[in-house]
């Protein structure tokens, strides 16, 4: 019985220590198993082409009233007059390609592993790519996809209020989108003729690239 005993308390003894054992936290290797997720803090930096930089704070006080935007870190730079060298060859339209050519040398931010900055080209102008058969066709925005860089034109935007998904759009094209078939989704190729209507936010696929911890 005294052995008996003896065993109960000495268990008792070890089952007390165990549970007053300081947890230690886990090393960074293990939280990355933990969470293999990451979602980098995204920023955006606004460059305005042939415009006052008034008007680029106007847009960027504009996206910041819209959910998607309006806890977003957004700065404008200084605008930047575009010369004849950017028309197409009848002068008629800006050639979106070689701006987003120019906005990629001359203004890139480095990227970290706690943030991204897309910088966000915004214009009044008609601009152009190859597309559709055609030499010169009118877009309202282009985005290089995965370079955080992208343009938006306001000139064929009939809607005002479509101004931040096609901005939206672009935007994830720089985050590393492509289009998508999803016909309520943000990413849905315009294919010519944009219709914006319903659609408000990137459908579930699109959503976990573009947020894959769910923190946004």
């Amino acid at each position: 019985r005294y052995y008996k005993m003896k065993k109960i308390i000495l268990f008792l003894l070890v089952l007390i220590a165990f549970s007053c054992t300081k947890q230690t936290a886990p090393d960074k290797q293990q939280e990355e198993e933990i969470n293999p997720f990451h979602t980098p803090y995204k920023q955006y930096v606004i460059q305005p082409y042939n415009m006052s930089i008034e008007e680029g704070n106007k847009f960027a006080k504009y996206l910041r009233t819209i959910g998607p935007f309006e806890w977003s870190d957004i700065s404008v730079v200084y605008p930047k007059k575009l010369d004849d060298s950017f028309d197409n060859p009848n002068h008629t339209r800006f050639q979106a390609q070689k701006i987003l050519n120019w906005q990629k040398k001359n203004c890139s931010y480095k990227e970290t592993c706690d943030s991204i900055i897309i910088v966000i080209g915004y214009i009044h102008d008609d601009i152009s790519i190859p597309l559709h058969g055609k030499s010169d066709w009118g877009i309202q925005g282009l985005g290089s996809i995965g370079k955080y860089q992208c343009l938006v034109s306001d000139f064929r935007i009939k809607n005002k209020n479509d101004l931040w998904k096609v901005t939206l759009h672009e935007i994830g094209h720089a985050y590393g989108l492509n289009h998508c078939p999803n016909n309520s989704c943000i990413m849905q190729d315009c294919k010519g003729k944009p219709n914006w209507k319903n659609k408000k936010w990137f459908c579930n696929h699109c959503d976990s690239i573009w947020n894959p911890a769910g923190l946004d």
